[in-house]
């Protein structure tokens, strides 16, 4: 499968501990054969996962805190299936507030 390009879209989330979006997730209803990656600015896989209901908490694969702020991005690709087999393939910007 192929990934789309992301668009404009930027999803925002802010793992701060406050209770507000402390965690970045996808909405989803079925998918199997799922996969999420997430990448830095330099094409650094900073997190995977192949649960369909993951939840990032914004640290990286060591567990230390991803860099966060307005300029930094981050983008995620998801590759799966839906409940009739069909392939879902989705890419976006993110970010990360501190």
């Amino acid at each position: 499968f192929s990934c789309i390009s992301p668009k404009d879209e930027i999803t925002t989330f802010s793992p701060n501990r406050d209770g507000i979006h402390d965690v970045f997730f996808i909405e989803n209803e079925g998918l199997t054969e799922f996969n999420i990656v997430i990448l830095d600015v330099k094409n650094k896989i900073v997190y995977q996962s192949n649960d369909p209901n993951f939840k990032w908490d914004g640290n990286d694969l060591t567990g230390n805190p991803v860099p966060g702020g307005p300029n930094i991005r981050y983008i995620y690709y998801i590759i799966a299936r839906d409940k009739n087999g069909s392939p879902v393939n989705k890419g976006s910007m993110l970010t990360v507030n501190r």
